[in-house]
């Protein structure tokens, strides 16, 4: 089974765990970082409602499958990754 990532925002901290073993191209086939608002907004035709979000990360996700079934036969799996690290300075209350 084959996989391709689409990873924003704080997520794409996992990309050098992924890759950092031999053999990691026997399994992904792909890793796409839309990292700004213009980039997701251009990799999914429109932009989302907002960009941190379940949603967002379906689409994405349904992106990746997309891409890693034109780049090779057989199973594939799309995974697709939106996340907010905390800033400084956050508002009380708020919970990423």
């Amino acid at each position: 089974m084959k996989f391709a990532l689409c990873i924003t925002g704080g997520g794409t901290g996992v990309i050098p765990m992924l890759l950092d073993k031999g053999g990691a191209s026997k399994y992904i086939v792909d890793i796409k970082v839309p990292y700004s608002c213009e980039a997701i907004d251009q990799l999914l035709g429109s932009a989302p409602q907002k960009y941190c979000s379940e949603e967002t990360a379906r689409m994405l996700a349904n992106q990746a499958y997309n891409n890693c079934r034109s780049l090779v036969s057989g199973e594939c799996i799309g995974i697709g990754v939106t996340a907010s690290l905390k800033k400084t300075n956050e508002r009380e209350g708020r919970d990423n």
